[in-house]
């Protein structure tokens, strides 16, 4: 059946083009309230809850928080990666065969960032929520520029995450140099 108003085909009881229904009316979209989450992140608000941000995590991992104005937390948990990453390390070396702990070491590694992805969001919304109930606690004239500070995403802070990935980075490289040295220590 065609749609009267708009000509188009419909395919249920109603068009999914204009909206008319079999019956006469017109589907009217609710009025949507924005919630407090949204109306602190602003346009930022639909990229995070579609997941597009999903590489960015991928690539830095926990060093996504300073991205996203966490700054010691980003840090405390890429401190904490880089302590699993010489545990797997060992354990891999200790377990398979020098020929396979380089593979399974990078399963690890892939395993740890998927779980990265699924989980540093929700949290990082859990602290933003936490954030904008401490900002609707302060005076109108400081809510609109602590609001303005959540959107913002500092460059210093997003270079500093660069700077702390590849520092990280030359500290594996060094560790798997160096892994009889350091495997000395936890014998």
């Amino acid at each position: 059946m065609k749609c009267p108003n708009c000509r188009k085909e419909m395919t249920r009881d109603f068009c999914m083009f204009c909206g008319y229904m079999k019956n006469g009316h017109f589907i009217r979209p609710k009025s949507h309230q924005m919630t407090q989450l949204e109306n602190g992140l602003g346009e930022d608000y639909y990229v995070r809850t579609r997941g597009d941000h999903s590489f960015l995590i991928f690539l830095f991992g926990p060093l996504y928080f300073c991205y996203r104005n966490h700054f010691f937390l980003g840090i405390f948990f890429q401190l904490l990666e880089f302590y699993l990453w010489i545990k797997a390390y060992v354990f891999m070396c200790y377990f398979l065969g020098p020929a396979t702990y380089f593979l399974g070491f990078l399963f690890f590694l892939f395993l740890e960032r998927v779980l990265c992805i699924m989980l540093l969001p929700p949290l990082n919304f859990y602290l933003l929520k936490k954030k904008i109930a401490r900002i609707n606690a302060l005076p109108k004239e400081q809510q609109q520029a602590a609001f303005d500070r959540i959107k913002t995403k500092s460059l210093y802070q997003f270079l500093g995450a660069i700077f702390l990935f590849l520092f990280v980075t030359i500290l594996g490289f060094c560790f798997l140099q160096w892994k009889d040295v350091i495997f000395s220590f936890f014998d």
